[in-house]
């Protein structure tokens, strides 16, 4: 199933970028869906990852192949354009970050398929305008590191990670420091039998 998200632009015409990190493969077409048709993407760098928007408005972007990793805190601006996920998709995950959307209001993990995921933290760092979070389906059996994953995140209210396998876990330092708002919360559930650094509670 394909990574899908959606981005609200404010000028015509603007620049998005897709940050990526180096080191793994990638063998993606990305669809912008401002009807350019779709480009290909076989480097965390490619050319083809940044776009021009003509006009201004919320576009849905779409994410097909293998695109293991997308960091958006590596762009200050593009970040901040970012405000639904409507499925993370199986893409063959390896990292994924959102630190910093600050106006990312919806995030469906979907189809995601995360068992290859070891670290997850900072995942949701900052993201202060997410209300609700089910990662309900996340697999995270191979994650060590779920450090400030949620960290200021003020807005969220309910949060579902009962199905979190955390026996791999060695560090939830700052996991959930900042989440002032939240009142629903299903942890009982969690093996910190691994934990050294902090459990952030």
């Amino acid at each position: 199933m394909s990574f899908i998200f959606k981005i609200t632009t404010t000028t015509s015409p603007q620049t998005f970028v897709i940050p990526c990190v180096a080191g793994v493969t990638f063998n993606a077409t990305v669809d912008y869906g401002d009807g350019t048709g779709s480009q290909t993407v076989t480097a965390y760098n490619d050319s083809n990852l940044t776009h021009s928007f003509a006009t201004a408005g919320q576009h849905t972007i779409t994410i097909d192949g293998t695109f293991p990793n997308v960091n958006f805190f590596n762009n200050a601006a593009s970040r901040v354009l970012v405000n639904e996920v409507v499925d993370l998709g199986d893409v063959g995950w390896l990292t994924f970050s959102f630190r910093g959307c600050t106006n990312l209001t919806a995030f469906n993990g979907g189809t995601a398929d995360t068992s290859s995921v070891n670290n997850m933290s900072i995942m949701f760092f900052s993201c202060n305008s997410l209300t609700s979070l089910d990662l309900s389906g996340f697999d995270t059996s191979s994650v060590t590191n779920m450090s400030y994953m949620f960290y200021a995140c003020p807005s969220l209210t309910s949060l579902n990670v009962s199905s979190f396998d955390t026996s791999s876990v060695t560090t939830m330092r700052s996991m959930l420091t900042g989440c002032s708002s939240l009142t629903n919360l299903d942890i009982k559930h969690f093996n910190v039998s691994s934990v050294t650094v902090g459990t952030g509670f």
